[in-house]
């Protein structure tokens, strides 16, 4: 076989929360910084990713009032 690792996980201050419950509500904020080529009628929100590898990072959605 090969030589045994040595090697030590680094240390991480990151939380990660399990839990049995499905949650599909996702954690929406409102944005105030409405880009200007946006037309009326259209607002940016900022959402959290609740799930996978980029679990806790955000990113903008940009959705149509109805």
């Amino acid at each position: 076989m090969g030589k045994p690792r040595d090697e030590k996980s680094e240390a991480s201050n990151r939380r990660v929360s399990r839990s049995t419950k499905c949650n599909s509500k996702w954690v929406v904020e409102k944005s105030s910084d409405r880009p200007e080529w946006l037309p009326d009628g259209w607002n940016v929100d900022f959402r959290t990713r609740k799930t996978g590898a980029n679990m806790g990072h955000g990113y903008k959605v940009v959705t149509k009032s109805l």
